[in-house]
């Protein structure tokens, strides 16, 4: 009885495996085209942030230009080897 309740186990976790794998392993179907424009998208967004922040220095007064590009060197300088911690452990903290 025992050996015949081992058995069963044994094939219901071969059958149970193999019906898995085989929907895991499908291929999505991929939208060249979507990803293409999403890629540009990016792109573009990135270049119109860039522009943002340049003009926006631009129009700042010499010392603040000054002030805020020490204020930055210090902030790398401060956060280099550091992580973020979650959001979860912020909340958690006290």
């Amino acid at each position: 009885m025992k050996i015949i309740t081992i058995l069963f186990l044994f094939l219901g976790t071969f059958f149970l495996n193999t019906s898995l794998v085989a929907q895991e392993n499908a291929p999505e179907p991929r939208n060249k085209i979507f990803e293409k424009k999403e890629k540009q998208r990016a792109k573009e967004r990135a270049q119109a942030e860039k522009e943002l922040t340049a003009h926006h220095a631009k129009i700042q007064g010499k010392a603040t230009r000054k002030r805020m590009k020490a204020n930055k060197k210090k902030a790398i300088r401060m956060k280099k080897g550091k992580k973020a911690d979650p959001f979860w452990k912020k909340w958690f903290r006290k």
